[in-house]
């Protein structure tokens, strides 16, 4: 197996559309359709439970209000960031647990674009006119730019200003490692598929992953409630008010989910598609 690192998204696509290799990842939504109009090319196009999430720091002003959190939430145009930068190949993210991992509950969820329910709870945390803030634009990845735009336009039409600050990879995660970025777009895909590991990773007071500081106490005892429980409806139910104490408190603004969408020359056979977006090499044949 010969594994070929390519940052360009261009180039990978030209590599496979031209027949020089046998499967290419992250395939950008815009070139899924003419890639599948390809002579020699298949799209495997799937749900996965790799989200992308908008990350506000929790102990940073104006964000350590959660009436501001839940605004921000309310403005963000999610059909055209789903529609018009995915193309099609995402979904919506509606809770902090992804749709396809077992202990999901959305029922709480509400944030649909509303610009007027944004207006009003900015007025309630003393902030009629708005406010300006920093978002950190980590590179890498077309859609985060792409949404990071829309987001910013949004935001201007209820009084916010969002300084769109550029910040390349390496040094993006440096960054969120100091848990001083203000605000930020990042994704996010959980190895195990469970949210004992995901809501661990993500949500609980000093955990690795928590760059945006968010902290609940009841969040956390619920969690280390669920990591004793051995039965899964009960496992299932302690998740769910996570999941509604998290979707209130509104850490993050739920962007959406990614399909894992990946291109194949044709005769190559064996892809599966596995949560963690990791491909079985084991697994594959090429036809000669």
């Amino acid at each position: 197996v010969t594994v070929r690192f390519i940052a360009e998204p261009a180039n990978r696509v030209q590599l496979l559309s031209g027949g020089d290799v046998d499967l290419a990842t992250e395939i950008p939504a815009n070139d899924v359709e003419q890639l599948a109009d390809t002579e020699g090319v298949v799209i495997d196009s799937r749900a996965s439970n790799k989200i992308l999430f908008f990350a506000m720091n929790n102990e940073i002003a104006p964000f350590d209000d959660p009436l501001v959190r839940q605004a921000i939430s309310y403005a963000i145009p999610y059909e055209q960031l789903v529609d018009d930068v995915m193309e099609g190949q995402a979904s919506p993210l509606t809770s902090s647990v992804p749709s396809s991992m077992a202990g999901f509950d959305d029922s709480t969820y509400a944030y649909e674009h509303d610009l007027d329910r944004a207006r009003e709870l900015l007025a309630q945390a003393g902030y009629p006119d708005g406010f300006t803030f920093d978002f950190t634009l980590g590179g890498g990845f077309q859609d985060w730019s792409d949404d990071a735009v829309l987001i910013q336009a949004e935001l201007a039409q209820i009084g916010v200003t969002m300084n769109i600050q550029n910040m390349a990879r390496p040094q993006f995660l440096e960054a969120l490692d100091t848990r001083q970025v203000q605000a930020y777009i990042s994704r996010w895909t959980s190895f195990v598929n469970d949210p004992q590991y995901h809501l661990g990773l993500l949500m609980t007071t000093d955990t690795s992953s928590n760059y945006m500081n968010y902290s609940n106490p009841e969040v956390d005892a619920l969690w280390q409630q669920a990591s004793q429980e051995t039965d899964e409806s009960v496992r299932e139910d302690l998740y769910a008010q996570m999941q509604a104490l998290i979707t209130a408190d509104a850490p993050w603004a739920y962007l959406y989910e990614y399909n894992i969408v990946v291109g194949l020359s044709e005769g190559t056979e064996g892809y599966t598609s596995y949560p963690d977006g990791i491909v079985r090499f084991a697994q594959l044949s090429v036809e000669e």
